[in-house]
């Protein structure tokens, strides 16, 4: 097997509430190899979205690393912190987040845009982007006109703009129909396979962890490979 993409070690977070401390990952261990798709399964609360938070540098640990192409993502300045964000990473999140004023295109578009690629390049990639993820007939169309599938398969469009190395999946088909959920559910395992990027994904539904090379129970703060 190939040496990891991704690593993390001993991670450790915990959350105050007031006085109270909330242990949420103790110790935590996880790899991944490039171009897998792992997916950890876990209840709400049980720290699914805290865990892909710490790959993606959203947030540190307060023991532990996060290892990723050989870098300690918990040791950057902000500045690189920013830049590993921006390129290394890609987030698909439960709730699109697109921007309201700004069509297809330019909600994909964006990310590439503001990390310097030149306008008209990054343009069309965001055309190629939306037509591989089924949108060709929708480019310049504002999310208000879109259906929720549509709007997540956009936000799925925008998370591979900037060719990131992994791909971060937060529920993301927990706000859809069951229709719209299978259709997005295929397209995210598709692309990842057909871009080879290395893709964690994190849910609560068990018929969606089936999908993954690598299968894992988050419990109790703690990773359990199934």
């Amino acid at each position: 097997m190939n040496d990891p993409i991704l690593e993390l070690s001993g991670v450790v977070k915990t959350y105050s509430n007031g006085p109270e401390r909330l242990p949420i990952l103790k110790g935590l261990n996880f790899s991944s190899p490039a171009g897998v798709t792992s997916v950890i399964l876990g209840e709400s609360g049980s720290g699914k979205s805290t865990l892909l938070n710490l790959i993606g540098g959203l947030d540190k640990p307060d023991e532990g690393r996060v290892i990723v192409k050989g870098s300690d993502v918990t040791a950057l300045s902000e500045d690189k912190l920013s830049v590993f964000r921006s390129r290394s990473v890609g987030f698909v999140f439960q709730f699109h987040y697109l921007i309201s004023d700004f069509d297809a295109v330019e909600n994909v578009m964006l990310p590439a845009y503001m990390t310097g690629t030149p306008r008209k390049l990054a343009e069309r990639r965001a055309e190629e982007l939306l037509r591989s993820v089924r949108m060709a007939e929708r480019l310049r169309h504002y999310p208000h006109q879109l259906s929720g599938g549509e709007r997540q398969r956009v936000a799925v469009a925008r998370a591979l703009i900037n060719e990131p190395d992994i791909l971060l999946a937060d529920e993301p088909t927990g706000n859809l129909d069951e229709k719209n959920s299978d259709a997005v559910e295929e397209l995210i395992f598709s692309l990842a396979e057909t871009f080879g990027k290395t893709l964690v994904l994190v849910t609560h539904d068990a018929n969606l962890a089936k999908r993954g090379n690598f299968r894992y129970l988050l419990h109790d703060g703690m990773l359990v490979e199934r």
